[in-house]
């Protein structure tokens, strides 16, 4: 009797931490989905009220390069301030930081319908820039904190689908509120959405525990960055970071071919091979679901089947949309008769490669920085990447315009990416063994 108590106790033991890490995970898979609901509410107000455009348009009598300029200045505030308010997430938490977010963003929203003149609507779109700025760091931020290093790639990747999720609802819904209602009603139902899911993170979000975070080895293992610092010393020593730089510079390439396929794969299809536009729209739908299918799914192979290697990962990568990018090059001389099937999995393909990179590329960022510092490490990989998103997609175009078909453009791009990839997986400093 006396020796069967230790096993008893052994046994004990033993399912109290089976059931502690079911509990863990099941805490961790619903935290993963209100940080996804958070990038999904700011997708449905970047993408959704950009739908409301022609509404807008027609009340206040402007142009359209006009009202293109809500775009710029949304985007220009946020690419300014993504250091700050990176670092200022990184200070107040993840929590605080994505509730200043949606929130302020939802509020404002709704402030949109009282505007009396599209100037209004222009200041608006500045201040918005601010609370639209602190999304991605802070989000990332409660990533970096629900997950360890080795499985975080996945839920970047779910994370940032929320993007795109948010983006097809809006633009799914609100014109057609709009139509019924006017576009007062669908600015102020939306913002009410989003002040629904800023609620939501209020009750029911909260940072880990320790026994949460217990399992989790710390991941600052290749960092350069120590404890928190001024917001001077935190840039510098990023800046001074060769691999947190090299991140950044994939970003800018990622970023690039990102945005250049958004832009133009639909006139590639019209133009090139004289699909009608709807069918063109139609496969920039698939496009888009491949992007949400990739974006999670990268991480996962970088962690499942590269055995955590995210140099391997972005070498493959990088390969798969340079193979993508060269074929819509050379579709003309492989398939010169090439069938509808084949064009619209290719731009699945595209959707998969060429817009599925967040997910791997945010989770390297974090790792590299470490979770103190996954914030202010985030915001400032996002000038990079929407500097390539910016700058890429007119070069892209005038490439085109010059040759008069988009195969110059799909060839240079994907020699790029490429050349990128491979820099990256060259100077790029391994991976330490996974610990036992």
């Amino acid at each position: 009797m006396c020796r069967s108590l230790p096993s008893s106790q052994q046994h004990r033991e033993d399912l109290h931490q089976v059931l502690k890490g079911l509990i863990s995970s099941k805490k961790r898979i619903s935290h993963l989905i209100m940080i996804t609901t958070v990038t999904l509410s700011a997708g449905l107000y970047r993408t959704g009220f950009a739908s409301l455009f022609p509404f807008l348009q027609a009340e206040f009598e402007v142009s359209r390069a006009v009202i293109g300029m809500y775009t710029s200045l949304l985007y220009l505030v946020s690419a300014c301030l993504s250091v700050f308010t990176g670092w200022i997430a990184d200070r107040i938490g993840a929590k605080k930081g994505m509730l200043i977010g949606i929130g302020s963003i939802g509020v404002l929203l709704a402030v949109h319908a009282l505007a009396p003149s599209f100037a209004l609507v222009l200041a608006l779109a500045a201040v918005c820039g601010v609370g639209f700025s602190i999304v991605s760091p802070a989000a990332a931020k409660g990533v970096a904190r629900w997950f360890s290093p080795s499985e975080r790639g996945t839920p970047m990747g779910i994370m940032s689908t929320g993007w795109a999720l948010g983006g097809v609802i809006g633009a799914g819904s609100l014109p057609v509120l709009a139509g019924l209602f006017g576009w007062r009603t669908a600015a102020v139902a939306a913002g009410a959405l989003i002040l629904t899911a800023a609620g939501i993170i209020h009750h029911f979000y909260h940072r880990p525990s320790d026994s949460d975070e217990e399992s989790a080895p710390a991941d600052g293992q290749h960092s350069s960055l120590p404890a928190l610092d001024s917001l001077r010393e935190d840039f510098l020593r990023l800046v001074a970071d060769r691999r947190m730089l090299l991140l950044c510079f994939l970003g800018l390439i990622f970023g690039g071919i990102g945005g250049s396929v958004a832009s133009h794969f639909t006139l590639f299809l019209h133009l090139d091979h004289g699909f009608t536009e709807e069918f063109a729209g139609l496969s920039f739908a698939l496009l888009q679901v491949g992007s949400v299918l990739g974006r999670p799914g990268w991480g996962l192979v970088s962690e499942k089947l590269l055995a955590g290697s995210r140099r391997k990962g972005f070498l493959l990568l990088s390969t798969g949309i340079a193979l993508v990018a060269m074929s819509f090059g050379l579709s003309f001389r492989l398939f010169p008769q090439a069938s509808t099937l084949l064009l619209v999995m290719m731009g699945f393909l595209a959707g998969a490669t060429a817009r599925g990179y967040p997910g791997i590329l945010y989770a390297a960022v974090s790792e590299q920085a470490g979770k103190e510092r996954s914030g202010i490490s985030m915001g400032f990989c996002l000038i990079f990447v929407r500097l390539g998103i910016t700058l890429a997609p007119p070069a892209f175009g005038y490439l085109a315009d010059v040759t008069g078909t988009y195969e110059l453009s799909w060839l240079v791009a994907g020699l790029l990416v490429l050349a990128g990839g491979f820099i990256a997986y060259r100077n790029g400093r391994p991976e330490p063994p996974a610990k036992a």
